[in-house]
């Protein structure tokens, strides 16, 4: 008697992957700037070379990744959530195929694009404390600017960054950066200069120390006339300066 193998067809059921949360429920900085992600930055904007010799400058996503690995291998086995990026003032371009095409005729390919510049942090939501009533997290980043740079130079000019680390941590429209931590402005060469000045950064700083010094501040008070002279004094060093 001949026997029939019967193989029962079993129903295709997706893997269901969990959303990766992005650092931040509310932007560090709003005004004038869009969001984007890291994907879409390596996927559809051009990199910046130096006009002399052609060289590209460190890229965008270059900064973020280098930014976003030794976060992660320093503070290994905490919970780090995806970068919040922010991007302002557009260069756009086209490729020389289309180059006599007026702007409204222009196909999605034929069209280039980069930003001048860029804004990013970084959340930790597991170093975390609540402070006055307030929860805070610590959060790294960092600010990009290519009008800082002289791109009509040669690829060794130096080329500038800006590094942050703390919980509460702040970039204005002029790309000046206010945080409770540490902040660094950095000049480099190449993209293994830049890490080993992250790498100092995140060595440089003890968030335990630092949240115990924001809990201690929590206890101090001053009065109204008190806070008028502080203002007061601030204001003359100001104008002094």
């Amino acid at each position: 008697m001949d026997y029939i193998e019967i193989i029962e067809e079993v129903p295709f059921v997706p893997d269901v992957i969990a959303p990766i949360e992005v650092s931040g429920s509310k932007p560090f900085i709003e005004a004038n700037t869009i969001e984007c992600s890291l994907a879409e930055i390596k996927k559809h904007h051009i990199i910046p070379v130096f006009v002399k010799d052609n060289e590209t400058l460190i890229s965008h996503d270059e900064f973020i990744d280098a930014t976003s690995l030794l976060a992660a291998d320093f503070y290994n086995g905490e919970h780090i959530l995806k970068p919040n990026i922010r991007l302002s003032h557009p260069i756009k371009g086209r490729v020389p195929e289309a180059k006599d095409k007026p702007a409204n005729q222009l196909f999605e390919w034929e069209k280039t694009l980069y930003y001048e510049r860029m804004m990013f942090a970084i959340e930790i939501p597991s170093i975390q404390a609540e402070i006055g009533g307030n929860v805070l997290s610590l959060t790294i980043g960092g600010v990009k600017a290519y009008n800082q740079d002289n791109l009509y130079s040669r690829s060794k000019s130096e080329q500038h960054f800006k590094l942050f680390i703390g919980f509460q941590n702040k970039v204005c429209t002029n790309l000046c950066i206010w945080t409770d931590g540490l902040m660094n402005d950095v000049k480099v060469n190449s993209l293994g200069e830049l890490k080993m000045y992250i790498q100092a950064l995140l060595q440089n700083y003890n968030h335990g120390y630092h949240l115990h010094h924001l809990n201690k501040l929590t206890e101090y008070s001053i009065t109204e006339q008190q806070f008028a002279h502080l203002v007061g004094k601030c204001t003359t060093i100001f104008q002094m300066m």
